[in-house]
């Protein structure tokens, strides 16, 4: 390199150097802006979750509901003389205890 190439490389790194810098410096504008986007990137965030609940615990409600009704069915059935079906009631409670183990 001769001595012009040198001069001209060395301040093209310091000026790169220096726009760097000012680079990280943000303005008052732009930290609000930043922190608006992260303030409403939170909000979504959280928001998603919300709904992620929500939709699980309103899915746990229907599939409770629906062991109700079915557990309910089979407790509710009667012979034609309109006594309790006791074979039903046990195959029930075999079924509870088995679930349990």
């Amino acid at each position: 390199m001769t001595v012009v190439e040198l001069v001209y490389f060395r301040t093209y790194v310091i000026l790169c150097f220096f726009n760097d810098f000012r680079k990280k410096k943000q303005s008052s504008y732009q930290k609000t802006k930043e922190e608006y986007e992260k303030r409403q990137a939170e909000y979504i965030q959280k928001k998603e979750e919300a709904e992620k609940r929500q939709k699980d615990k309103e899915e746990a409600q229907k599939k409770y509901k629906e062991q109700k009704l079915e557990r309910y069915k089979m407790l509710c059935k009667k012979t034609r003389k309109g006594q309790p079906n006791l074979n039903l009631q046990m195959e029930y409670l075999l079924k509870k205890i088995q679930d349990r183990t």
